[in-house]
């Protein structure tokens, strides 16, 4: 009736796989606060300076440690990427969001030390890790992570739909976004503070759903062939 942490006494090994039922959706969802508390525990949990890695801050360290004492534990794009879409499918979308923004500014500050991108990357450190002169799936964090999370973008083209979490306070937005058969430009006006109102410029090529969420309020939008102006918040 319990989770087995320690294969031998005194070696704790908590596995990332902890928050697979949520990526599965087969946890319940009164457990899900309980899942969330382990996430941010800051000794005991995943809170690791780069992002998810496999395996807990208590946990012993999975490989050897560097020539400091860190643990070299990594980051792969996958494992990541489950953690946030668990809690994103669960509707905690800014535990979602904050994971993986953690998790592509560290990869940026990675990149702007060595000009590449890798398949892992360091959970405690700006440095890549992998197979050498190989993207492979670290190209999430500077592609998907950026569209979905940073951005605050989810479409689902068989729908037509198209949900999006207006956080940030710089001009941003997608152009050429393809939808089916035509295309869509979303631009968002910068603001001087989260809370100010958001002034939307969506141009598309045919009809589709816009969902807007800013500051937790929801509305929902038919957008028709053409261009037109939304204030929100």
């Amino acid at each position: 009736g319990k989770f087995i942490t320690e294969p031998t006494p005194g070696d704790i090994n908590k596995s990332v796989g902890t928050f697979l039922p949520l990526f599965a959706e087969i946890a319940p969802q009164e457990r899900v606060p309980t899942l969330q508390r382990l996430l941010q525990d800051p000794k005991k949990g995943y809170e690791w300076p780069n992002g998810i890695p496999g395996y807990s801050l208590d946990s012993a360290p999975q490989g050897p440690e560097d020539d400091t004492g860190v643990s070299s534990a990594k980051i792969w794009p996958p494992v990541e990427y489950l953690v946030q879409q668990g809690f994103k499918q669960y509707h905690e979308w800014l535990v979602a969001q904050e994971v993986a923004e953690r998790y592509f500014n560290a990869v940026v500050a990675a990149y702007m030390n060595t000009k590449m991108i890798r398949e892992a990357l360091s959970a405690t450190k700006p440095e890549f890790d992998g197979h050498k002169d190989f993207v492979g799936w670290g190209g999430l964090a500077p592609i998907g992570n950026f569209i979905e999370y940073i951005l605050g973008f989810d479409v689902d083209v068989p729908q037509k739909t198209i949900v999006w979490h207006v956080r940030r306070t710089e001009r941003h937005g997608l152009q050429h976004l393809k939808i089916g058969d035509f295309y869509v430009n979303l631009l968002c006006d910068a603001r001087a503070a989260a809370d100010a109102p958001c002034y939307l410029t969506v141009t598309s090529g045919g009809a589709f759903a816009l969902q807007t969420v800013v500051a937790e309020k929801v509305v929902h939008h038919r957008i028709q062939e053409g261009t037109v102006t939304l204030e929100e918040g």
